[in-house]
C-alpha cells in the first residue's frame, strides 16, 4: 500500500525503526541471559564433574570411591536428584547414581575420548528435560605399576528451573516491549503532530491566501530552519503573482487606452470625410491620415503580440548567420522618409568587416526598427541622428543616439518600462504606445545581451550589446 500523507510516512518510519529496535534488543537481551544461564548451569555441572572424578580410586584392577553407598544415598535429593555414571570405554558399566530406577536405561554417552568436557541437553532417565555433561579420566589415585584405564564420566541435573526461568524472561521481555512500543507510538504521535504543525499551518495559509492581495504574505511563529526557505520562496511566488496580476490590469487597462485613441481618431476622419462635400485632394488627405493611424495601430498590436510571446516563453525562433550591417540597413529603410520629412541628419558610422555570428534576424531587425522608429519619432526637427555599429571582444555595439527634446537624464531609467511615454509636450509623445523600448529590451535579454540608456542635456543614446557567437543553424524556444 502506497502512504501518500507525509505524516504517516513519518510515523512507519520512525515507529518502524524503533519497533525494529527494541525487538532486536528484546532477541540480543534474551540471547545473551539465557547464555548466562546455561555458562552458570553446566559450571555447575562442571563442579559435580570433579567431585566425583576425585571420588574414584583406582586399586589394581579393581575401582572403588572414597564416599561409601550410604553417603551417596544421603547427598541426593530426591525431589532434586542428580545423576552420574560411570562407564568403560567399551560401553560396561562401572557405577551409577541411585536415582536411576532399574532398568530406566542409562545416561547418554557425552564426552568419550575427550579430556575436556561436553556438554548438551538430554531427556533424563525419569523423563524430564535435563542438561547432561561427560568427559573421559583416568583416575589419579591409583597404585604404582596400576594400568591406565580410561574412564567415561556423565553427570546431568534436571533443568525445569531453568527452562521456567527463561520462559519468564520471555514473557518478561514481551511485556516490556510491548509496553514500550506503546508509549513510544504516543509519543511518535505526539512528536510528529508538534513538529508537523508549522506545517499544518502553512498549508492553511496556502488554503486561505487570496491571490493578488497586496498584504497576503505567509508567517510561521518560531518556524523550524527547514521551512523558513519555503516560507521565503512561497513570499517570493505570491509577489511574482501580484506583481503579474497588476501587469496583467495594467496591460489590458493600457492596451486598450492605446488602441482606444487610434481607434477614435480614424473614426473622427471618417465621419469628417463623410460629413464634407467629396473633394479628391481632401479625401486624400484623409486617406492618408487613416492610413497612418492604422499603421499606429497595426505597429502596436504587433509590438503587443510580439512582447506578450517573449513574455510567455513560447516564443519559438529560428537563428542563422546575421550579417548585422546589412540587416540594421534594411531596417532603417522604412524610417528614410521620416527622416526626411523631418529634416533629421544621419550619421552612420558601422565598422567594416565585422564577422557574421549566429542569432536570430527576425528579433535583431524588430530590435534595430524600433530603435530607429524611437530616434525619427522623438528628435527634435532638423536635428542628427547618431548609428554606431562595432565589435569588441566577443560581443556587437549597436548604438542609436539622437538630440535630447527635452528629456531629464533621471528618466532614463524608465525608458524601458512598459507604457512609458515621455511628457505629452515631447515630441512623438504622442504617437506612441510607449512599449518599443520595452519590447527591445527583452529581445536583447532573449538574445543574451544587454540594453541601456544614457541621457544627458545634449542628447540621449539607446546601446544595445549582443553577444556573437559562431554556432550551426538551428530552432530555438525561449
Amino acid at each position: 500500500m502506497r502512504l501518500r500523507s507525509f505524516r504517516t510516512r513519518l510515523l512507519v518510519a520512525i515507529f518502524g525503526c524503533a519497533a525494529t529496535a527494541i525487538i532486536a534488543g528484546g532477541i540480543f537481551t534474551y540471547a545473551m541471559a539465557r547464555h548466562h544461564l546455561y555458562h552458570q548451569f553446566d559450571h555447575f555441572l562442571g563442579d559435580k564433574l570433579r567431585f566425583h572424578r576425585v571420588s574414584c580410586v583406582q586399586e589394581g584392577k579393581r575401582f572403588r570411591f572414597k564416599l561409601p553407598v550410604t553417603a551417596w544415598r544421603r547427598i541426593h535429593d530426591p525431589q532434586d536428584p542428580e545423576y552420574f555414571q560411570f562407564r568403560f570405554l567399551d560401553g560396561r558399566e562401572l557405577f551409577h547414581s541411585y536415582s536411576i530406577p532399574d532398568g530406566a536405561g542409562g545416561l547418554p554417552v557425552i564426552g568419550v575420548g575427550t579430556r575436556t568436557p561436553e556438554a548438551q541437553d538430554c531427556i533424563l532417565p525419569n523423563g524430564n528435560p535435563g542438561r547432561a555433561l561427560g568427559v573421559t579420566f583416568v583416575p589419579s589415585e591409583r597404585e604404582a605399576g596400576d594400568p591406565e584405564v580410561e574412564i567415561n564420566l556423565v553427570v546431568a541435573h534436571q533443568r525445569g528451573e531453568l527452562i521456567a526461568a527463561l520462559v519468564r524472561l520471555r514473557k518478561l521481555i514481551y511485556i516490556c516491549g510491548t509496553v514500550a512500543a506503546l508509549l513510544l507510538l504516543g509519543a511518535t504521535l505526539f512528536i510528529v503532530r508538534q513538529l508537523l504543525r508549522p506545517l499544518a499551518s502553512l498549508t492553511d495559509q496556502i488554503g486561505d491566501a487570496p491571490l493578488g492581495d497586496e498584504d497576503g504574505a505567509f508567517t510561521l511563529t518560531d518556524p523550524p530552519k527547514e521551512l523558513e526557505p519555503v516560507v521565503d520562496r512561497l513570499n517570493a511566488l505570491m509577489a511574482r503573482v501580484r506583481d503579474a496580476l497588476e501587469n496583467e490590469r495594467q496591460f489590458t487597462s493600457n492596451a486598450a487606452h492605446e488602441l482606444r485613441n487610434p481607434l477614435a481618431g480614424l473614426r473622427s476622419q471618417v465621419e469628417l470625410a463623410l460629413a464634407s462635400d467629396r473633394d479628391p485632394e481632401r479625401d486624400e488627405d484623409t486617406l492618408v491620415n487613416v492610413l497612418e493611424v492604422q499603421r499606429q495601430m497595426e505597429g502596436a498590436v504587433e509590438n503587443l503580440l510580439a512582447l506578450a510571446r517573449l513574455d510567455s516563453g513560447r516564443e519559438a525562433f529560428s537563428t542563422a548567420l546575421v550579417d548585422f550591417n546589412a540587416l540594421a540597413r534594411r531596417a532603417w529603410k522604412p524610417y528614410f522618409d521620416r527622416a526626411s520629412e523631418r529634416n533629421l541628419r544621419l550619421r552612420w558610422d558601422a565598422q567594416n568587416g565585422l564577422p557574421e555570428f549566429q542569432s536570430s534576424p527576425r528579433l535583431i531587425e524588430i530590435l534595430a526598427a524600433n530603435l530607429f522608429d524611437n530616434a525619427t519619432t522623438y528628435a527634435p526637427e532638423g536635428s542628427g541622428i547618431h548609428v554606431h555599429i562595432d565589435g569588441q571582444a566577443g560581443d556587437l555595439h549597436f548604438s542609436v543616439t539622437n538630440e535630447n527634446p527635452g528629456i531629464s537624464a533621471s528618466e532614463a531609467d524608465e525608458f524601458f518600462q512598459r507604457f512609458h511615454r515621455g511628457r505629452q509636450t515631447t515630441t512623438g509623445s504622442r504617437q506612441h504606445a510607449g512599449i518599443g523600448l520595452s519590447l527591445c529590451r527583452k529581445i536583447a535579454e532573449t538574445l543574451g545581451g544587454s540594453i541601456r540608456a544614457n541621457a544627458d542635456d545634449q542628447s540621449i543614446e539607446i546601446s544595445v550589446r549582443l553577444p556573437i557567437s559562431p554556432q550551426k543553424n538551428s530552432e530555438e524556444k525561449i
